[in-house]
């Protein structure tokens, strides 16, 4: 089962598409994923999404054996909080759920590095990850979202993901709670813009 939620912040990592080098890679090539680090500086409103994230947690291990899910970690960056949310570009056969194959985009591996380095792996629905940009129409807080390429956004740019949990088995009985990246809307560049000189 999976949870699906939306959370907000300012960019402090990125890790996105294009793979232009192979040293962008792990060692590992199963395990390339896009990803994204957001903050909210100890600002109130990104206390709700640690707060939703726990709540989530809170459901899973109500609905799994006692203490067979894994403690939420909380992470944290200069005393502030922060949140990772990443997809991995292949499923492997042992996690595949059944989505259908679909094309890479060749915008992600334009020189073919990572898929030259996966031959069992299958890049599938569950693999996608869309990208928009927040633009306003006119004066009146009326807004249009066009898609855009990873590329436009920025370490302190604000932006909205959308996010979907579920927990996975590890082994012994237990369990892990994965956050995936299904979506990312840049909503505000303004910080980014006034801070260049």
């Amino acid at each position: 089962e999976e949870v699906v939620v939306r959370l907000s912040g300012f960019v402090l990592r990125t890790n996105l598409p294009p793979i232009t080098r192979i040293e962008r890679l792990p060692k590992n090539p199963y395990a390339a994923r896009q990803s994204l680090t957001l903050t909210g500086l100890s600002l109130s409103n990104f206390d709700s999404n640690l707060r939703a994230v726990s709540e989530v947690h809170s459901y899973f291990a109500d609905n799994l054996p006692n203490g067979a899910l894994q403690p939420l970690k909380h992470n944290k960056d200069g005393g502030h909080s922060y949140l990772e949310v990443s997809n991995r570009y292949f499923t492997q056969e042992v996690d595949d759920m059944g989505y259908p194959d679909i094309a890479i985009d060749p915008y992600i591996d334009p020189h073919g590095i990572l898929t030259s380095k996966v031959t069992t792996g299958r890049h599938t629905e569950d693999n996608t990850v869309l990208y928009f940009e927040r633009m306003r129409l006119d004066t009146q807080s009326k807004y249009v979202y066009n898609p855009c390429k990873p590329t436009a956004i920025r370490v302190g740019h604000i932006v909205e993901v959308q996010a979907s949990f579920c927990s996975v088995p590890t082994s012994k009985g237990r369990f892990v709670m994965l956050m995936k990246l299904r979506s990312v809307c840049i909503l505000d560049t303004s910080v980014l813009q006034v801070s260049t000189p």
